[in-house]
């Protein structure tokens, strides 16, 4: 645990392996206003701020059932991951999530993914969390990033089948 770490009393984790390089990966999560086109909880997403990419470039959300929270980045590591800050939502206080590409080899890489957070409403927030929210962070992140594997493979397949039917029609000239 980093000292910056150490500010947040509670987090959640999630890592999985996703068949692709990591670029390929990369290429999804460096779209980080359009994360509504595959991650199962956001119903809406769209820039907010000027920056178009890195380090101060923000998004607004729409959580199904939670309301709307804003993400602005604070770290941006090109092809290897980034770390960006959420405004409160429900019981959660300000938090961070830290997102990391690790290259296996060159068609695998590891997605690990951490939100790191405290909790708001003293007592209430505790009892919100201990009886339910955790659990549900958790199974959130989890699935997450399973939506993440799955839209990066399937682009990794479009893109073979896009390739293989160039080759099948210039075969057919």
């Amino acid at each position: 645990m980093t000292l910056k770490d150490s500010i947040f009393k509670y987090s959640v984790s999630t890592e999985i392996v996703i068949n692709t390089p990591r670029e390929q990966a990369w290429s999804v999560l460096q779209d980080f206003s359009n994360v509504h086109s595959w991650a199962p909880s956001v119903s809406d997403s769209y820039q907010i701020g000027k920056e178009e990419k890195g380090v101060g470039h923000g998004r607004h959300c729409d959580i199904d059932g939670f309301g709307g929270l804003d993400e602005i980045i604070t770290e941006w590591n090109e092809n290897e991951g980034f770390e960006y800050t959420v405004t409160p939502i429900g019981p959660l206080a300000p938090s961070r999530s830290r997102w990391s590409l690790v290259k296996l080899d060159e068609s695998n890489t590891l997605l690990a993914v951490t939100l790191s957070y405290n909790l708001r409403y003293g007592l209430l927030g505790k009892f919100l969390h201990s009886v339910m929210m955790q659990k549900k962070l958790q199974r959130s992140l989890a699935d997450t990033g399973e939506a993440v594997k799955a839209r990066v493979e399937s682009q990794s397949l479009k893109s073979e089948d896009t390739d293989g039917y160039r080759f099948a029609a210039s075969l057919a000239q």
